[in-house]
């Protein structure tokens, strides 16, 4: 990892430290370990996904979903979401021991169901829309948001890695909207090296628009 030549010199204090995290980790638990830290991850965004949408719904209140003449608004997508620093805001686990990856964000066309001037029918219809458009979106639908794009060059190898794991992500957030328990809860272990590897993914992302 150290080798990576696109790494901009302002970021190598934080990638070489990155990497000894994860060297760390792969050492104790062995190289086998490293497919199952970045499923891992995938999952935890996806839960989390789940319980920002699922949140937001029992509490009757809509991300920014509305219609207007130029048609469907959603603020549910991807993009409106940002990566939490470890040690942030705590997750819904009763043991506080690990803390959310994400927080959510662009609350400016939110609103409250008591402020809806609709029946209740479209209030239901336009909340499925939100938890539906969050879910096309981590499908892979670069259409259900304009701020997300499909800019990425893959080989056909991790084509269908990336797909693998847009699985994994959609599995995991159709469990938390459902109240599903949690299948693979976070583990304490493994949080230095989840948040190495998201470092890292985000350096060499750096220049990458969405």
């Amino acid at each position: 990892m150290e080798q990576l030549g696109v790494v901009d010199k302002k970021w190598m204090p934080i990638w070489e430290e990155s990497c000894r995290f994860i060297k760390t980790y792969l050492s104790r638990q062995g190289c086998n370990k490293s497919g199952s830290l970045l499923a891992h991850i995938y999952w935890r965004l996806g839960r989390e996904c789940g319980i920002i949408c699922k949140t937001l719904a029992n509490n009757n209140i809509s991300w920014g979903t509305y219609e207007d003449p130029i048609g469907f608004h959603c603020n549910a997508h991807l993009n409106n979401l940002v990566l939490l620093p470890q040690g942030g805001s705590l997750l819904e686990d009763k043991k506080k021991t690990v803390s959310s990856l994400l927080a959510p964000l662009d609350f400016d066309m939110a609103f409250i169901k008591e402020s809806f001037t609709r029946d209740q029918n479209t209030w239901n219809e336009w909340m499925t829309l939100e938890k539906n458009g969050m879910k096309m979106v981590i499908a892979g639908d670069a259409e259900t948001s304009t701020g997300v794009t499909t800019s990425a060059k893959l080989t056909k190898g991790f084509q269908l890695l990336k797909t693998a794991l847009r699985d994994t992500m959609l599995l995991a957030y159709n469990d938390a909207v459902n109240n599903i328990p949690d299948k693979h809860p976070p583990l304490p272990d493994k949080e230095d090296a989840l948040h190495a590897l998201l470092k890292l993914a985000l350096i060499i992302t750096e220049h990458e628009t969405a």
